[in-house]
């Protein structure tokens, strides 16, 4: 994840819902950038669902003392499996595998954060 605000944002966690996965990433300045990796595997229930559906959580708190709150959009991605039970070869259109899901949560809240310290200025 990016803070491309004009504020530190303190106090940040990021939150796998899928692995349990939980890690405190502490402060971002801006234009700071920090990232995670995580694995999952595919069981038999996502086989015969067809698809693996995650969702990441991030959370933190401003600097300003004006504004302290940080509003964070999920980052949600759902993967088709195969009958194999690994995550179906991307095509054009379709969902990137699963083993890169953080990668595009973690630019999303980038993007995200931007967007609200810009509305914030």
């Amino acid at each position: 994840m990016t803070n491309d605000g004009n504020v530190t944002i303190t106090d940040v966690v990021l939150t796998d819902a899928l692995t349990g996965d939980k890690w405190t990433v502490g402060a971002l300045k801006p234009k700071e950038s920090h990232t995670e990796k995580t694995s999952y595997t595919v069981t038999a229930k996502d086989v015969t669902n067809g698809k693996v559906v995650n969702e990441a959580t991030a959370t933190g708190k401003s600097s300003d003392p004006n504004n302290k709150s940080v509003p964070v959009t999920n980052g949600r991605t759902e993967d088709k499996t195969t009958g194999s039970g690994k995550p179906a070869a991307p095509k054009t259109g379709d969902s990137t595998p699963a083993a890169q899901w953080i990668l595009i949560m973690l630019i999303a809240l980038g993007i995200i954060v931007r967007r609200a310290y810009r509305r914030a200025r």
